[in-house]
């Protein structure tokens, strides 16, 4: 048999998706979708750029994830679902960008909250090169707010008991009615908070007495990383007071005594730079332990977040827009200070278009000064409008701004110097802190609009007093008005407005397990059922309510006549009829509901091309348990569900690089089996045996072994060997670099080979017009004789097409 001399080396191997190319683009250079995609770049970051090519930078991401079933979901579902797919669409969308600056060297971090990643350094060749990822919006640069400084006002020797601020409002009556803020958590984005303050300590939510705190999901200390609360100004424990600050004595500062507060230390005495405010954004929806960025659990994120920060910039700039829409999905209501004339350099008063961002978005309560307690307009308070219009809450002035006014002169509150200092500071800082407060009062009397911010703005707006005012558009004083909005605010007036809205009686009682629960020897008739959900319908309205950890439930419903229905994963649901809700009392209905029967859902989960088995969590819409995970060797899982009940299962890879797969199983009346294949991100491609490029998708030989899913095909009569580690130590001959396939007879001491190194399937259909090439050339090496090398391709794995050959010396 006559000896063939055969060397075929190819580095950065041909088949596996190799050279894919993004969607065609039309003659206007869009997308098939009519998306541009070209990468925008702010003209202050060109300049940037030009002069310093490491200057740091921020790159928003198009994707954005569908959040709009939030709003109809409770409390802690809510929170789960927004963090969820905010951080799934992230993770999705900046693997590839994060790929490619890692190999460039830049250093970053990467937020899920706005998906946006904050460039701290890197090359220009790394920035010029951000411009081909398709899924980039823009390039802008960063950004360093100011706090809203306050100014000193007179100095109070000695406290009032109710501060002249807080009774001018009305809030000391709305404790009168029994509300107080109990049950709700604020927050403010601040300079920090000085946490063993005689009016703060008794409200941190981390206190758990006898003088002992656990600060883990309480505070997070974005600018220095302090492991406590921390106050290097005192602005963050002045704004802190005026929302909840009470001693228990003659130092009643706040509005919401009853309330708890975290805190977030997005801001120094030199400002709050980018990545702090995007820091403390994203914990504001899922604070995590101190130390354990990785741990976020989103039922611990406050109801209502003060901000009494901003920049001094006379039209719209959206860098933090996205970071406030999902506060509003997640049901965070977003409070910010209007801004202060001494801040940015105006008269007194300021005079139109003043406001700053973000209290200049249309989706944030801006909140503006009034006088300690005279109810006028205070001149330092800057004015509306705003070319961001209103889109979640116009109420027929989409353009306004502020919302409303609060007391912002010689307001006395906390200070961080010591256990007891107090002092009177004004400004738009002081005012904010007011609204943030009347939130929590109104929120916890009435609980049917926790999470609404378009309701709760409109009774706010609505309840306010008046201030007419001239602001030079026309026609005199008039209200509402871009100095004065709506008006100042009533808490008194909006708590009764609120409670209104929600109902003038409440059905209270308690869910627990029926006398037939014999399924374990721990359960227990009688015991209570934690997370059931109540449904009360009646003629003109339908209410819901949760039990807490005890089984207890309350809802407020007007007086008449309803039908009940409590639900509870694992139970059977229980209508009761015709329960009448009397008048201004509290009525009580119990409930006891029997067990549901149970089936197994039984599958496994594998990659959607190879059929490789995956290590894969599955959670599971409708199960209250924990994620079910597959079995890492097999791919398979087991779950135990209720019966007759519709479940949706989001199935992810543990590793990188597949796309989340989602399926619906249900109602279950048997024993089910349920199987996913997940497919590879034809975008990030990071999967194990997959790999990206600029350019497209594609496989590297970097083993020494043949990558995963590729096989050998060989002639049984033939020796054929394919190496991967350089086995006759020629090097790599084929233009690239690093490792390469080879199958050389001379090596191997054949006198023939038939050979063929094949890839695994992949999937094109999403994709118009892909094309598969070699990245680099290959090298041949012939002895002249009758040598032949080909490339074929298949599109069903049965009928090959010969897309390259190369033969003899050729």
């Amino acid at each position: 048999m006559r000896r063939v001399g055969l060397l075929i080396t190819i580095a950065l191997a041909p088949l596996i998706m190799a050279g894919i190319v993004p969607r065609a683009l039309d003659a206007h250079g869009l997308g098939a979708a009519g998306q541009d995609p070209r990468v925008e770049v702010e003209p202050q970051l060109r300049r940037q750029m030009d002069a310093d090519s490491t200057v740091g930078y921020l790159i928003y991401l198009r994707d954005r994830p569908d959040l709009s079933a939030a709003s109809t979901m409770e409390w802690s579902e809510r929170g789960r679902f927004v963090v969820q797919a905010l951080q799934e669409t992230a993770g999705r969308s900046q693997a590839a960008i994060i790929d490619f600056l890692d190999k460039q060297g830049a250093t970053y971090r990467s937020y899920w909250i706005d998906n946006v990643i904050l460039v701290e350094s890197s090359s220009r060749a790394a920035f010029d090169g951000l411009a081909q990822f398709p899924q980039i919006r823009s390039l802008r640069a960063r950004r360093t707010m100011a706090l809203i400084e306050p100014t000193k006002g007179t100095v109070v020797l000695s406290p009032t008991a109710v501060e002249p601020n807080i009774g001018h409002v009305r809030a000391d009556q709305v404790w009168g009615m029994g509300y107080d803020g109990d049950g709700i958590v604020v927050a403010n984005i601040d300079t920090g908070v000085r946490y063993t303050h005689e009016t703060l300590q008794p409200q941190y939510r981390g206190s758990l007495g006898g003088g002992s705190y656990s600060h883990h999901y309480n505070w997070l200390g974005a600018v220095d990383g302090a492991a406590v609360p921390t106050d290097d100004h005192g602005h963050g424990s002045h704004t802190m007071g005026t929302m909840i600050g009470d001693d228990g004595g003659i130092n009643q500062i706040g509005m919401a005594p009853g309330a708890q507060w975290i805190a977030c230390d997005g801001c120094s005495s030199t400002g709050c730079p980018d990545a702090a405010l995007l820091e403390c954004a994203q914990w504001v929806v899922a604070p995590y332990p101190i130390g354990d960025p990785n741990s976020p659990d989103p039922n611990q994120r406050p109801h209502v977040v003060n901000n009494s920060w901003g920049d001094c910039g006379a039209s719209y700039d959206d860098w933090y827009q996205t970071v406030v829409d999902n506060w509003h999905s997640a049901g965070i209501y977003p409070v910010f200070s209007n801004g202060n004339s001494s801040n940015c350099s105006y008269s007194y008063p300021p005079g139109l278009n003043t406001v700053g961002n973000p209290a200049r978005y249309g989706n944030v309560t801006g909140v503006g000064s009034t006088g300690q307690s005279d109810g006028q307009y205070a001149t330092h308070s800057n004015w509306g409008p705003t070319d961001n219009p209103d889109t979640v809450n116009p109420r027929g002035h989409a353009d306004l701004k502020p919302q409303v006014l609060a007391p912002g002169v010689n307001i006395r509150s906390s200070l961080q110097s010591s256990d007891a200092e107090y002092g009177s500071w004004a400004g738009t800082s002081m005012s904010a802190p007011h609204v943030a407060g009347l939130v929590a009062l109104m929120w916890q009397a009435a609980p049917c609009l926790v999470g609404d911010y378009a309701g709760t703005e409109t009774v706010i707006e609505e309840t306010a007093t008046a201030i007419p005012y001239d602001d030079g558009t026309g026609g005199g004083a008039h209200a509402p008005n871009y100095a004065a909005g709506w008006g100042e605010i009533d808490a008194l007036a909006a708590v009764q407005g609120a409670i209104a809205l929600c109902g003038n009686s409440t059905l209270a009682g308690r869910v627990t397990q029926a006398a037939s629960l014999i399924s374990s020897p721990n359960a227990l008739a009688g015991d209570p059922i934690a997370g059931a959900l109540l449904e009360a319908q009646g003629a003109a309205e339908t209410r819901q309510a949760t039990t807490d950890a005890f089984g207890y439930y309350t809802m407020t419903l007007f007086g008449g006549t309803y039908d009940v229905t409590v639900s509870a994963y694992g139970y059977v649901p229980l209508t009761v009829t015709s329960v009448d809700v009397i008048s201004g009392s509290v009525t009580t209905q119990e409930f006891a509901l029997e067990p549901a029967a149970t089936h197994d859902v039984s599958g496994q989960v594998t990659d959607a091309t190879t059929g490789w088995p995956l290590y894969a969590r599955i959670a599971i819409d409708g199960y209250p348990g924990d994620p079910v995970w597959t079995n890492p060797a097999t791919g398979r899982y087991t779950v135990s569900l209720a019966a007759d009940v519709s479940y949706t299962f989001d199935v992810s890879a543990w590793v990188d690089g597949y796309v989340t797969a989602s399926g619906a199983v249900g109602p279950l009346t048997g024993g089910h089996a349920e199987d996913f294949g997940l497919l590879a991100d034809p975008e990030a491609c990071t999967a194990p045996g997959y790999r990206v490029e600029t350019t497209g998708l594609y496989e590297a030989f970097d083993d020494a072994a043949a990558p995963a899913g590729w096989t050998v095909v060989d002639n049984a009569d033939s020796g054929a060997v394919w190496r991967f580690n350089d086995p006759g130590g020629r090097g790599n001959n084929s233009g690239g670099a690093g490792s390469f396939a080879v199958a050389d007879s001379d090596h191997e001491g054949y006198m023939s080979m038939d050979t063929a190194l094949r890839s695994p399937s992949v999937d094109l259909t999403d994709l118009d017009s892909p094309t598969l090439e070699f990245k680099y050339d290959f090298y041949w090496y012939s002895s002249g004789g009758d040598e032949v090398a080909d490339v074929d391709v298949s599109v069903d794995g049965g009928t090959w097409t010969n897309v390259w050959n190369r033969s003899g010396a050729s």
